[in-house]
């Protein structure tokens, strides 16, 4: 399972990069004077990372970077050198995330775990939840489930209900 080529490992990375878990990185402080993109910024400067602007609305990702696809973490020409920067979860350089491999060796096994063991389904539409539905135009078909907005976090959550069957002879 830590084979990079193992689905588990496109599932993992594709959610947490189009639904990260900050919307913003912890602020740090530049450490000598920078020049990025043509800005001078000063040592001392405190800064944040937007995980959005990375991890979704960079062009690097392709036309479908809105799009939930985890092949693209299998492609062979992205390799850690052209994501170091473009994809934001763990932090960078000195100051990522000392449980990193951890975590997402926790996370790939419960994924399989579910995946291999269980039926998973999203549940319908109950009528409590329709009164969270959204309709674009009033037109038929235009539905869409509406994501409520966390000002504590910026980040925006689906209220999914998931349904979770035992798999025949799986069930532990």
């Amino acid at each position: 399972m830590d084979n990079n080529t193992h689905p588990s490992r496109g599932l993992n990375l594709e959610a947490a990069r189009l639904r990260p878990l900050a919307a913003f990185s912890v602020p740090q402080s530049c450490p000598s004077p920078r020049i990025l993109d043509g800005f001078e910024i000063p040592a001392g400067t405190n800064f944040i990372i937007d995980s959005y602007a990375l991890n979704i609305r960079d062009p690097f990702w392709g036309v479908d970077r809105e799009k939930f696809r985890p092949g693209r973490w299998l492609e062979r020409h992205k390799s850690g050198r052209d994501l170091r920067y473009r994809y934001w979860r763990f932090g960078f350089g000195p100051r990522t995330c000392l449980g990193k491999y951890l975590a997402e060796l926790i996370i790939r096994s419960v994924i399989i775990e579910i995946l291999g063991n269980w039926h998973v389904d999203l549940e319908d539409i109950t009528a409590q939840q329709k009164d969270m539905v959204e309709k674009d135009d009033g037109k038929a078909g235009d539905e869409k489930m509406s994501w409520p907005w966390d000002d504590e976090t910026w980040i925006h959550s689906p209220q999914l209900l998931i349904r979770c069957r035992p798999l025949t002879g799986n069930a532990t």
